[in-house]
């Protein structure tokens, strides 16, 4: 496998090597790191962000760095409501303290890029000399390929509860302080990206309660979605006064055939939604649902302490490694440069309460 692939119309055999110049205006239209990192958010991050490095008090550089292996989130939620009291000694009922965790396992991840050393040294142009910005593009985006790997396999994959993450059927309180049968639902079917759509994910995150049965109080206010959803967010998020045709209009259901008519959309009036991020990932795996399927979560509630639907677990430092020296063993040997980088990063499924799916069939 050559080290170094050419694609395009210029080769070494038709190089007009007196007569060409080249030009890398197009190399920093792809190597570029204008690209944020989706998880952060514009308001507030969509996950809860959680360092996992510590550095040992007294033991400075390398030889004091700890990274964890395995994250441990805990928490004991309330599970009783105030009860009449009737006389005698036992008028009172205790319940007894639940205490309940969840893991997000850390894991390892690297990226990198190797070449001859005569293809380097014989490049003089710099085309391939963008190593740190090539490994750069992918680091930055670590956590939003981890997040949506997440959110667009959450129908199929269990979280800490024994559910799938997105369901119709999250136990509401897993400790089993009220009954089996109640249960809530973060999934939505044949709910497309709408101003209609919003305000039915709206109401169902604010319709659920907690454990002691009392309102937990979650307010839509962030919509994750694909890049082929984004012009759909917003003008469900935007438009305050849209026109509906006779066949589309979900506010006015007696409307007259052939007409228009304009209705008020209260999502936009109200303001409910703070942040519109695009996910480009969530579209990775390749399957259609993933570009239509889009997702809400509450985000930016300061009284939460973060957005408890998703988890992420990360080292801010990246491991560079370079092996570019000529009096490195492996370069002599090998005749070949190399530059490589490496991360601790982990992310899981935090409270399936925060965090909610719909899916346009």
């Amino acid at each position: 496998m050559p080290d170094v692939t050419n694609v395009g119309a210029l080769t070494g055999n038709n190089a007009l090597i007196f007569k060409a110049q080249v030009y890398l205006a197009l190399d920093q239209a792809l190597n570029n790191l204008s690209t944020a990192a989706c998880w952060r958010g514009t308001v507030a991050p969509i996950c809860l962000y959680q360092p996992v490095q510590f550095q040992q008090t007294g033991v400075p550089g390398l030889m004091g760095r700890t990274v964890v292996d395995t994250a441990v989130f805990a928490w004991s939620p309330p599970t009783a409501q105030m009860e009449l009291m009737t006389p005698g000694p036992s008028g009172q009922t205790l319940q007894p303290l639940v205490r309940e965790n969840l893991t997000v396992k850390v894991n390892k991840y690297g990226v990198g890029y190797y070449v001859a050393r005569d293809t380097f040294f014989a490049d003089v142009w710099g085309t391939l000399r963008s190593w740190v910005t090539k490994l750069s593009r992918p680091i930055a985006k670590l956590g939003d390929a981890l997040l949506a790997s997440l959110m667009r396999n959450g129908k199929v994959t269990a979280d800490w509860t024994g559910t799938n993450f997105f369901a119709t059927n999250k136990p509401q309180a897993p400790s089993g302080s009220l009954s089996n049968a109640t249960v809530y639902s973060n999934l939505y079917t044949s709910c497309p990206l709408t101003p209609a759509g919003v305000l039915r994910m709206y109401n169902g995150m604010r319709a659920i309660k907690g454990e002691d049965n009392y309102s937990l109080n979650i307010k839509l206010d962030t919509l994750v979605v694909p890049a082929e959803q984004e012009s759909a967010a917003m003008q469900a998020c935007s438009v305050e006064y849209p026109v509906y045709s006779q066949t589309a209009n979900p506010w006015n259901v007696g409307q007259a055939a052939s007409t228009a008519a304009m209705g008020q959309n209260i999502v936009a009036i109200q303001r409910w939604i703070k942040q519109i991020q695009v996910l480009p990932e969530l579209t990775i795996g390749g399957a259609s649902i993933d570009t239509t399927s889009w997702y809400g979560l509450e985000c930016a509630n300061p009284e939460r302490g973060g957005a408890p639907g998703l988890l992420l677990c990360d080292d801010a430092a990246v491991d560079m490694f370079f092996q570019l020296g000529n009096d490195s063993v492996s370069v002599w040997q090998s005749d070949t440069l190399a530059v490589a980088a490496r991360k601790f990063s982990g992310a899981g499924y935090g409270l399936g309460q925060f965090a909610a799916r719909a899916d346009v069939a």
